[in-house]
């Protein structure tokens, strides 16, 4: 591919995109590999785990050669992989063939060696993430939230996360619960029945729910069933929906209890992999609802124009509970 043809394919800004998106899926398919190629899993495992990191690398290649917009004759892994000589692209070749065995022989990796492939594809996509302008080990979707409401806390969780992560943590929350509180309207409106709703004066989308308790619990049941609702709505696994929630929990309070009372709350360290974790998530939740919802983020963003909250505060979500 010429540079003109490039140039056309990925014009400045659309080309910069495009190769974010592009790049997310490689730290997805890398993040699944990573974790299976190991000197202690099955066979089978090691398998996949060496198609998947080999798979990364080689759309990783493509975006690199997309993004410096270099001479290409080919697009065979071999002649994409010798464009880069920063990655030691003979070495990478070589486990590409041993891929190629994996796959189409089922001939699982060598045992002894296996760290060893792990480590040396890994360094080929932190090299060729450098190729174009990221960083494979804190590449982030943030950036690519347009939503000043949302895209506020998770910035600034972005910008503590290395020195605060219990800090980064309560950031990321702020824009989770603005994004669920938009999502449980939604599925609230199609799901809570009519003379479960308490209007009451506080705009759309602040940090505060109101709900109608029910003499025969049915508003706790709803909840349970918004709660997953909205979290589909976001594109988020029930699953990571409670461990984020954990998380947050975790880095606001930790109680301690005796013979089951309360004793004492205090924050509870969080590592800074988990802080990162629930930014990235967070930050697809933001990206997805805008890109399939647009209509309703730009409602959002209307009733919260010139607010001074923009970036967020730390204080959790309040609950207000009116009698119906």
């Amino acid at each position: 591919m010429t540079h003109e043809e490039s140039d056309k394919r990925f014009p400045f800004r659309q080309r910069d995109l495009g190769a974010r998106n592009r790049l997310r899926l490689v730290v997805d398919i890398a993040e699944h590999g990573t974790r299976l190629l190991d000197s202690s899993a099955d066979n089978s495992d090691a398998i996949q785990g060496l198609v998947l990191l080999d798979l990364a690398v080689e759309q990783a290649l493509g975006v690199a050669a997309d993004f410096s917009r270099r001479e290409r004759t080919s697009d065979n892994f071999r002649a994409l992989a010798r464009l880069f000589p920063e990655i030691s692209p003979e070495h990478i070749i070589q486990i590409h063939e041993v891929r190629n065995r994996a796959q189409h022989q089922g001939i699982p990796p060598d045992p002894q060696s296996r760290n060893e492939t792990r480590h040396a594809l890994l360094d080929a996509l932190r090299r060729l993430f450098a190729v174009c302008d990221a960083d494979f080990d804190l590449f982030s979707t943030v950036p690519e939230v347009k939503s000043p409401w949302l895209a506020g806390p998770l910035r600034q969780a972005l910008a503590v996360v290395a020195d605060d992560a219990n800090a980064a943590a309560a950031h990321a929350n702020v824009a989770y619960e603005r994004l669920f509180g938009l999502a449980q309207e939604v599925v609230g409106w199609a799901a809570i029945p009519e003379e479960m709703w308490v209007f009451g004066n506080v705009p759309r989308w602040r940090d505060l729910k109101y709900e109608a308790d029910c003499g025969d619990g049915r508003n706790e049941s709803t909840r349970i069933g918004v709660a997953v609702g909205a979290a589909q709505v976001l594109g988020i696994s029930p699953a990571a929906h409670v461990r984020l929630r954990q998380l947050v929990h975790q880095a606001a309070t930790e109680t301690t209890t005796d013979y089951g009372s309360p004793d004492e709350d205090k924050p509870k360290p969080v590592a800074a992999e988990q802080a990162r974790w629930a930014i990235e998530i967070v930050a697809r939740a933001a990206v997805h609802i805008e890109r399939e919802w647009p209509e309703a983020v730009a409602v959002m963003n209307e009733d919260v124009s010139g607010s001074a909250e923009v970036g967020g505060s730390l204080n959790g979500p309040g609950s207000v509970q009116v009698p119906p």
